[in-house]
């Protein structure tokens, strides 16, 4: 076997998991949002059946959506509105926060202009410090 013959080989056996692996990371929050409501699952004759949404654990649906995009990493107001269902406003997201202040805080995302200089103040955004009761 020759070294091209090789490459090629090795590139087509690590093409499609690679390709898993990069779409599990870019969809990990989603992924860990149906997870979490994940009531059944079902090999044979796929049966997929998830939890309704109204009856989570603290009984408020917004902050259950906050909350499981915040699991991994902090977002800006902007992102939060712009990749889940949730559409508040900055004051709707502040009153939130403020609402539920011993598991959420409010934060300043970096932002940076075009030339990567770094814009202060950053974007309004929020981070999960604790368990939810």
């Amino acid at each position: 076997m020759d070294w091209k013959t090789f490459l090629t080989t090795l590139v087509d056996s690590i093409a499609w998991p690679s390709i898993a692996g990069v779409a599990l990371w870019l969809f990990r929050e989603p992924i860990a949002v149906i997870i979490q409501s994940l009531k059944k699952l079902k090999y044979k004759d796929f049966e997929l059946e998830l939890e309704d949404n109204d009856n989570t654990p603290s009984g408020n649906k917004d902050l259950d959506t906050l909350i499981a995009s915040l699991q991994y990493k902090s977002h800006s107001f902007r992102w939060l509105r712009r990749n889940t269902p949730l559409s508040f406003t900055d004051d709707q997201f502040d009153g939130l926060i403020k609402q539920n202040s011993t598991i959420l805080k409010s934060i300043r995302i970096r932002r940076y202009d075009k030339n990567g200089n770094r814009v202060t103040p950053g974007h309004p955004g929020v981070k999960h410090i604790g368990k939810q009761d």
